[in-house]
């Protein structure tokens, strides 16, 4: 009995951790996924894009919560940490917050963080403010770039002396006006 037990919840587990799985296949040539939960005002949305090639490293939006539900009209939607493009300095990586709401007016912070290090980005009434990168155990590093505030999506470099600290788990939030309304969780955290 203890046998057929067992053997059901290990195929439970294995089944369940199959589908909530957000790796795209090795081998696919233009495939999505996209699910999503709702459980007591919490939605949580998993989304894979597509891929064009086998050797292509698919983009994958982690999980976002509301940190708290309902208390403001901007929400995070999604977040991505993935290697810069041709037009950036080679080994930064790019960290991509995807949002709905208003932000232009007031404070926002745009925000991921791992066990080793920080990246924030703070607009004040839609002017940049602060855009630093730390490592923890030293002192924020101020950029110098022309970033400015876009709408839907926000986007900043990673530099290349720091990408291998976001290359484990990291956690990407959003506030505003010092309120923390989501937080985006990668699957590896």
């Amino acid at each position: 009995m203890k046998l057929k037990v067992a053997l059901a919840l290990t195929l439970s587990l294995s089944l369940s951790l199959t589908a909530c799985s957000s790796e795209e296949p090795k081998d696919a040539t233009a495939t999505s996924n996209t699910a999503t939960t709702t459980a007591s005002n919490t939605t949580t949305t998993t989304s894979a894009s597509e891929t064009t090639s086998a050797e292509e490293t698919p983009e994958v939006k982690v999980a976002c919560e509301e940190s708290t539900p309902g208390a403001s009209p901007v929400k995070l939607t999604g977040a991505t940490i993935n290697a810069s493009g041709t037009d950036q300095p080679e080994g930064t990586k790019t960290i991509t917050w995807e949002y709905s709401g208003d932000v232009s007016t007031g404070s926002t912070s745009f925000g991921v963080i791992t066990k080793r290090a920080a990246r924030m980005l703070k607009f004040d009434a839609g002017q940049l403010v602060s855009n630093t990168y730390t490592q923890f155990g030293g002192n924020p590093v101020e950029l110098d770039s022309d970033i400015s505030l876009t709408e839907k999506k926000q986007q900043a470099i990673i530099p290349a002396e720091v990408a291998a600290d976001f290359d484990e788990g990291w956690v990407a939030d959003l506030s505003i006006d010092g309120t923390r309304v989501g937080t985006c969780y990668s699957d590896n955290y």
